[in-house]
């Protein structure tokens, strides 16, 4: 994820960009943007990278991220392309086979609280599962139990090399089908 300086109002003009609402494109792969109230857009998404055993990406990978995401700020906003990113952001992707996440509470007790299978969404999700976890521990009726990503059970995921093989076949298909 990435995040610019912040943008003077003119450039905000030229974008087109005139209310700070966040968005996502339908592609497989797709990026989500979002613009603060103090006028800078944070980008996330693109190809998701799988390093077997879930190691952690070297800087190079990092810089090739980084690189597809000013890509992608400038495809959508050719006025932008030499704005600097003040500041990125790197982390694992935590996805589901299906793609859906849950969050809920599991254990004996009832009382482990999870959020997970963010596939990729986890910028966005995590406040809003945040606020889940917390009703949810409180006790009470609860309005979020009528969503079907609260307490959804996911898929078993195998161990590696499995899970390793399973990634990268699945991030070659995105990538020969097209985002």
């Amino acid at each position: 994820m990435a995040i610019t300086a912040p943008l003077s109002a003119t450039d905000l003009v030229q974008t087109g960009w005139r209310r700070p609402i966040p968005f996502n494109d339908s592609r497989t792969e797709g990026y989500y943007l979002g613009l603060t109230t103090d006028r800078r857009i944070h980008i996330g998404g693109g190809t998701p990278r799988y390093a077997f055993n879930g190691a952690g990406a070297d800087a190079s990978t990092n810089r090739l991220h980084e690189a597809q995401l000013r890509q992608e700020l400038s495809r959508l906003y050719p006025s932008l392309s030499s704005v600097a990113f003040e500041r990125t952001w790197h982390g694992v992707v935590d996805w589901s086979l299906d793609a859906s996440p849950s969050v809920g509470a599991t254990g004996r007790h009832n009382n482990v609280y999870y959020g997970i299978g963010y596939s990729g969404h986890g910028v966005n999700l995590t406040s809003l599962f945040g606020r889940i976890i917390a009703d949810l521990e409180a006790g009470g009726p609860n309005p979020w139990t009528q969503y079907p990503f609260v307490n959804n059970r996911l898929y078993y995921v195998p161990n590696e090399p499995f899970r390793w093989l399973a990634a990268k076949t699945a991030i070659a298909w995105h990538e020969l089908v097209g985002s």
